[in-house]
């Protein structure tokens, strides 16, 4: 898989897409990261569909599909982000609450 990628609905999605794509996995911190990127990107995704006027708008599960990464994983890393930011935690904690089977929610405000 190259990181070539044709423009998806616009530059910053098409950015964070190669981002993602030439990401290689290799300790917690970079889950983390690529978490950090899976939000940007949902994020992004949103803030083009709301304000476009494209027709053939990019789903998130499309650019996540485009990122090579399954949309489980990529979900399981942006929740990952998302918790650890907005409660303060490690992600190592995270991991070991996960792999303990706790069900990860966002805080809400």
């Amino acid at each position: 898989m190259t990181n070539e990628v044709a423009l998806i609905g616009n530059t910053e999605i098409t950015e964070k897409v190669i981002s993602i794509r030439s990401r290689r996995l290799s300790t917690v911190k970079d889950r983390l990261e690529l978490g950090k990127l899976f939000s940007e990107l949902r994020a992004a995704v949103d803030k083009y569909t709301r304000t476009s006027k494209d027709k053939n708008k990019v789903s998130y599960a499309e650019a996540v599909r485009l990122t090579g990464v399954p949309r489980g994983t990529a979900e399981l890393y942006r929740q990952m982000y998302e918790v650890c930011k907005g409660n303060d935690i490690p992600a190592d904690v995270f991991v070991i609450l996960a792999d303990a089977g706790f069900q990860p929610r966002p805080r809400l405000e």
